[in-house]
């Protein structure tokens, strides 16, 4: 989703459009706003609702992509762990790298309450 679409939605939804003219509201106390000085049918709170609009789709944005960013590393992190693992196991090291690889490959393509997960996690006394 695109800023464009984001600032649409946002002004449809009433709750995240209430909350933007409640922060525009805040932010026009200390942003000089020039208003056009013909035609204007707008309030300097209506001009920043588009800035505030854009500064939380920034937010949500940047959050969301460090967290995709932090469960990478995680993840990351994880698949290091098990390649140790078997290879501590005595499995060869590249025998263990393609195993790991495969193995986080076939869970990413599987939603949190996949059954196989599930029992697996089960299984090993890990169950949520």
């Amino acid at each position: 989703m695109d800023s464009l679409q984001f600032e649409q939605q946002a002004r449809q939804d009433p709750h995240i459009s209430a909350f933007l003219r409640e922060v525009a509201e805040d932010a026009a106390q200390d942003i000089a706003v020039e208003e056009p000085q013909r035609f204007v049918t707008v309030t300097g709170v209506d001009l920043l609702l588009g800035l505030v609009t854009y500064a939380l789709y920034r937010l949500a944005k940047d959050y969301l992509d460090n967290r995709r960013a932090l469960h990478e590393v995680d993840i990351a992190k994880q698949q290091a762990q098990v390649i140790a693992d078997l290879i501590e196991a005595g499995f060869p090291p590249k025998d263990a790298r393609a195993t790991a690889v495969a193995l986080f490959k076939g869970i990413a393509k599987r939603t949190g309450d996949d059954p196989v997960l599930k029992k697996a996690l089960a299984m090993t006394g890990k169950a949520q």
